[in-house]
């Protein structure tokens, strides 16, 4: 199985409440039979443009989180709908990680 980066982009949230969003991703991944090899926090940065939340809100700063993980081809649609969903993720990108 080929292996992915997800970068995820949170709202500015509270360190409680960005743990919570960030294990709702692992559980996405988890539960779409993906494995979980690595998580790196970038902490919190300005945001190249202003970006929409869910909630309509414009938002200029974001937590910045990648998640490295391994996971069949066909289940990264449903993933990708499934992290749509999470309201606290104001963007969302996996990629393929060539380089492992």
């Amino acid at each position: 199985m080929p292996n992915y980066q997800l970068l995820c982009i949170f709202k500015n949230l509270p360190k409680p409440e960005l743990m919570t969003g960030i294990k709702a991703a692992a559980t996405c991944i988890l539960d779409h039979n993906g494995i979980i090899k690595s998580f790196e926090n970038l902490g919190l940065r300005r945001l190249p443009i202003r970006l929409f939340g869910n909630d309509m809100q414009v938002y200029r700063e974001g937590h910045y989180v990648f998640i490295n993980f391994i996971s069949g081809t066909t289940k990264l649609y449903e993933m990708m709908a499934a992290l749509k969903r999470e309201s606290d993720i104001l963007r969302r990108v996996i990629s393929n990680d060539d380089q492992v």
